[in-house]
Formats: structure tokens, sequence, C-alpha cells
């Protein structure tokens, strides 16, 4: 009996560390600039936190790598007397493009079962007995992240949304959240053929 309970604590704790994961990106070029390129961008994260920190330096990353100038610009958002202060500084760059990202970040728990843990005691015709119950629960975490390419006109020349959901303790955490939110902004920019 020993043996089951070891063996059913064991399950219960790799369905607590692994889960069900989901990523997807997907992209809309605005028909008027079909044959749009990204040459040169700033990308923008409006979110705190370490997620949107580091979805904006691997979305920044990812584009270097590909040979397109990107440059992350949440510093100069931070520092801003106003909203249009920003904007000037951003523009200020030389950059051509500017790739702003709004970031949603939800986790949840769910208990899945419970293990229970106890001892029987006999001293003739008297038993003792106690036990312990502890919940397993399961975490989830969905990082959805709606972006919009703007041009220096002001025109809108991409929209598209990214969304990453995963389950597990082995895959909520920021950094594995984040560089899958960052495959999903490329996959969407990809899609479009917007970025090659």
């Amino acid at each position: 009996m020993k043996n089951l309970s070891s063996i059913l604590f064991l399950l219960v704790l790799i369905f607590a560390l692994s889960g069900c994961n989901t990523t997807q990106g997907i992209g809309h070029l605005n028909p008027e600039y079909s044959d749009y390129k990204i040459t040169n961008v700033a990308i923008y994260v409006d979110n705190t936190g370490d997620s949107a920190r580091m979805i904006e330096q691997g979305v920044v990353e990812s584009l270097n790598g590909k040979g397109i100038q990107a440059v992350g610009v949440r510093n100069y958002a931070q520092f801003s007397k106003s909203h249009e202060d920003f904007v000037e500084k951003v523009w200020g760059l030389g950059v051509e493009e500017v790739l702003a990202m709004s970031l949603s970040d939800s986790t949840g728990s769910t208990t899945v079962g419970y293990q229970s843990f106890g001892s029987v005691n006999v001293y003739g015709n008297q038993a003792n007995i106690t036990s312990m119950t502890t919940p397993m629960n399961a975490l989830s975490r969905a990082i959805r992240i709606d972006a919009k390419l703007y041009n220096v006109e002001g025109d809108i020349v991409w929209a598209g949304e990214a969304k990453r959901e995963a389950s597990g303790l082995a895959f909520v955490g920021d950094g594995s959240m984040a560089n899958n939110a960052v495959s999903a902004v490329m996959e969407a920019l990809e899609s479009s053929q917007i970025i090659q």
C-alpha cells in the first residue's frame, strides 16, 4: 500500500509540473501597404514587470537576428514627461516604424487532487489515528499581446495578436512564458510576410 501511495504522489507531482501549452501568433497587413517590410523599428511593450521587459528584449533580439534594425524604447516611456514627449523621443531615434504592443498577463490556480498522509497506532484496545490532507494545485498562466505597427506618418501598417497559454509549474515562469510569447509575436509578423 505504501508503494501505491508513493506512485500516486509522483503521478500528481508530475501532473502539477507538466501541463498543456499553446502558442499562437496571427497578423494582418493593411491592404494599402501590401508590400511593406519592416526596416528600422522601435519596439515598445506597454506594461511593467519582468515579462514585459523580457518580451521587448526578445523581440528586439529576434528582429536584429533577421537583419532588421530594432531598438527597445521602454526606458524612454518611463522617463518621458508626457505621451507627446515620449513619441517625440522615439521618432527622434531615426526609426521608420514603431511596433507598439499591449500586454495582458493572467495567472490562475486549480485544485486537481489531494494527497493524504496518515498513521494509525494501536495499543491494546485503543487506537490513535492522525492524518493530514494537502491540496495539489495546478497553475495556469495566459499572456495575450495585441500589437500594432505604425509608420512615421502615423498609419497602422500591420496589426497582430499573439497568445501564450500554459499550465504546470515547469511552463508558467516568466522566462518560459516570455520566450514563447516572443515566438508568437515573430510568428504573427512572419505570417503577414512583413518580415522574412
